[in-house]
């Protein structure tokens, strides 16, 4: 793997992320984002740092106000996430940390209280996935708008599993819930490497598939085997 980004190159890319997710929040999809330099202020929704500063936020507080399940067949909105890029130790390399912080645990597989959300190890491509795609495939998650799950795979809910296979027929939540395609090109002058991935239709495989490399350093990841949705907590 490459070496870790320097602290001049990690500060563009963490320009890039906020512009790009400030471009999601302006947008007419149902989230809206606010950046914050602390946990304590993301959660709380304190002390909000704008889009434009030169000077990035470390933590973002997404709110999710579409419809996800929180039990068989029952409805909520919204769902409040506390998103955390840094809280690895080696962004961009390995991807960021995310946390439900609303009241009611969304009832699907990748969710549950009091641990980070199970995002899968194919929705991050080291260096190239942009923390905007990381928070939109967080929002197809809730819409039950992935793949349908490898056999034996039981998450964090496998009774939600059972559902949505047996009674949604493996089917979104909302089939016509899309998100838009933001490019680091389009918000942030001469992006050049930090790209966003590629964009297709709503539940495809290839949603997260990175743009094309163009040098060495950020390069994807190889391709990992069967296993995308093991708990972030879990992994080495």
């Amino acid at each position: 793997m490459p070496s870790a980004l320097t602290p001049a190159e990690l500060l563009e890319r963490q320009r890039t992320d906020q512009k790009m997710v400030g471009a999601l929040d302006t947008s007419s999809c149902p989230i809206s984002i606010t950046g914050h330099r602390s946990a304590d202020d993301a959660r709380t929704g304190r002390n909000p740092v704008a889009f434009d500063d030169r000077n990035p936020a470390s933590h973002f507080r997404v709110i999710y106000t579409f419809e996800t399940l929180i039990g068989p067949g029952k409805r909520h909105r919204p769902t409040i996430v506390h998103v955390a890029p840094l809280a690895t130790g080696n962004y961009p390399a390995k991807p960021p940390v995310a946390w439900v912080i609303s009241k009611h645990v969304p009832w699907t597989p990748h969710f549950t209280a009091n641990a980070a959300i199970c995002h899968g190890e194919h929705s991050w491509i080291a260096y190239r996935t942009q923390l905007v795609d990381y928070i939109i495939h967080l929002g197809k998650l809730l819409n039950f708008d992935e793949p349908p799950p490898a056999p034996g795979y039981h998450g964090y809910n496998g009774q939600a599993i059972a559902y949505w296979r047996d009674t949604m027929g493996l089917k979104p939540l909302d089939p016509s819930l899309s998100f838009p395609r933001i490019h680091a090109e389009d918000v942030v002058g001469a992006a050049g490497r930090f790209k966003a991935a590629a964009v297709t239709s709503p539940a495809t495989a290839g949603r997260f598939a990175p743009a094309q490399p163009t040098g060495s350093r950020f390069r994807p990841a190889p391709a990992r085997p069967a296993g995308r949705f093991v708990p972030a907590e879990s992994r080495s």
